[in-house]
């Protein structure tokens, strides 16, 4: 069997995050997102983590707790059936959330053409050519792509739906 890529998105509402003031005209965020991938059987098959220190100017702050904040890695995992148990805490408040998804992760098949989950495009923000140059994931040409975290879109507000994939294959 070989190993299959498993992308792990979690999303965090900024304004779920609390905002410290700091010296100055400023506030910070301290907040960590834990997952962990389990298999079939229960067992840990992976473990992915990130801390966010964060800090933005007063002027800012409300624009800060209307975004979201992403969470994305990959997993490398061998095909099978998985559970993501996700936990965001937040040092500020002293606060933790915790979510729970199934997933399955199919084994690929000589050269057959695969195609990931779709993903529906909350916004996209132009990247600099230093930031194309990166490998980054949801980077597409010269756009970083924000999905949609199961907010509903509105067609008075968003004409048209963007959306992203990836086709797989040998």
């Amino acid at each position: 069997a070989h190993p299959g890529l498993a992308p792990m998105l979690v999303g965090v509402p900024g304004g779920g995050v609390s905002w410290a003031p700091q010296p100055g005209s400023a506030f910070h965020a301290d907040f960590t997102v834990v997952v962990r991938i389990k298999d079939s059987r229960g067992r840990e098959a992976d473990r992915l983590s990130q801390d966010y220190k964060l800090s933005v100017a007063a002027d800012r702050l409300e624009g800060a707790r209307r975004g979201d904040i992403l969470f994305y890695r990959e997993a490398s995992i061998p095909p099978g059936r998985y559970t993501a148990e996700a936990v965001a805490y937040d040092a500020i408040a002293r606060t933790a959330s915790v979510r729970s998804e199934a997933f399955e992760v199919a084994s690929a098949e000589g050269d057959r053409l695969r195609l990931s989950s779709l993903v529906l495009v909350r916004r996209a923000e132009k990247l600099t050519a230093a930031e194309q140059k990166e490998r980054k994931p949801l980077h597409f040409g010269e756009a970083y792509l924000y999905p949609s975290l199961g907010a509903p879109f509105k067609r008075s507000a968003v004409p048209a739906l963007g959306y992203f994939f990836s086709v797989y294959g040998k």
